[in-house]
């Protein structure tokens, strides 16, 4: 988190349009996005994300792709697909990042909800 919180400028924004209560929706500045991220390597024994495409236009990236994050201390993984919005400033810092995932995944994953099948 060191080194990667250089790729994000000051005054920079994270959101997480659905997230549904699971997460903060959105967060502003770095000091709070370094510290909602900082808790991810004590998750995680192994990040993965496969890119699956991307499309580039003036300083946006948008970016499609795969996770397969191993739980640490347990056998299972964070599986999502996801889409990431990415806006760079003129010195190529991150201004903004919106990311989409699945919210059901996310809460069933850690056990911040549960699901039940109605029959």
């Amino acid at each position: 988190i060191a080194n990667w919180k250089n790729l994000w400028a000051e005054n920079a924004s994270n959101h997480f349009p659905y997230a549904n209560g699971l997460i903060e929706k959105e967060l502003v500045g770095l000091e709070a996005i370094t510290g909602f991220w900082s808790g991810s390597p004590d998750l995680y024994a192994r990040l993965n994300f496969d890119l699956l495409d991307f499309f580039e236009k003036e300083n946006r990236v948008l970016v499609f792709f795969d996770t397969k994050n191993l739980l640490k201390d347990e056998d299972r993984f964070y599986k999502d697909k996801q889409i990431g919005i990415f806006e760079f400033n003129d010195e190529g810092l991150i201004v903004s990042y919106n990311e989409y995932f699945d919210p059901l995944n996310l809460g069933r994953t850690f056990g911040m909800i549960e699901v039940s099948k109605i029959e």
